[in-house]
């Protein structure tokens, strides 16, 4: 087991969430800042036959430093989490989708009065195979 008290990088994060407690130093990170630290050290307290969230709470409840940084947290603002960014579409140049904006493009050369938009809807309702084969690659993926 790792001795928060042996990490420097520990102690100035403990240290800090005392100062915060203490109202001597500003709380200017987020709960979701907080809430990672606290899981980072847990985890590395974190017993064999626990669970990450048995770690965090035991962490949490049962040791002073924990207690002070869960206190720290929890008079933070922000967002308890970060969401994961979003997945960024890949779109695979041989892919039906990729077929239908070609198609679309050449009928919007066509129609020039059409907003890319409307021509891929046109190009979608003309060709429904290739827009099922659009849908079932996309909920593959």
């Amino acid at each position: 087991m790792h001795a928060l008290h042996e990490d420097k990088a520990g102690r100035e994060i403990i240290e800090l969430a005392k100062a915060i407690n203490a109202g001597t130093s500003g709380n200017h990170r987020s709960k979701s800042e907080w809430y990672k630290v606290i899981k980072s050290l847990a985890e590395r307290q974190r017993q064999t036959d626990e669970t990450p969230e048995q770690a965090f709470t035991r962490f949490v409840t049962a040791s002073e430093d924990g207690k002070a940084l869960f206190k720290a947290m929890r008079s933070a603002g922000g967002p308890d989490w970060d969401p994961p960014a979003p997945k960024l579409m890949v779109i695979k140049s041989d892919s039906a989708y990729a077929e239908l904006r070609r198609i679309a493009e050449r009928i919007q050369k066509d129609e020039p009065a059409l907003t890319r938009e409307q021509a891929f809807v046109k190009a979608y309702n003309s060709n429904p195979d290739l827009a099922q084969r659009a849908k079932s690659e996309r909920s593959v993926a």
